[in-house]
């Protein structure tokens, strides 16, 4: 017996692929004759808004 597109449709899922993003995001602050930075690693697209976001957060909080 021979199985019906059972050999094609294994095949099917090598030709899809996936994207993926992930890096990181350098964050440097500096003032008062200070330097920082950080790469900090994110695993997709909305992490960047995110710690953008946090990292407005702190700088908001230091200037108070």
């Amino acid at each position: 017996m021979r199985e019906s597109g059972g050999g094609l449709s294994g095949l099917l899922f090598l030709l899809i692929k996936q994207q993926v993003t992930a890096g990181y995001v350098q964050v440097t602050v500096n003032g008062a004759g200070r330097f920082h930075s950080a790469m900090i690693a994110v695993q997709n697209e909305s992490a960047f808004p995110m710690v953008m976001h946090r990292v407005n957060y702190a700088r908001t909080l230091s200037a108070m």
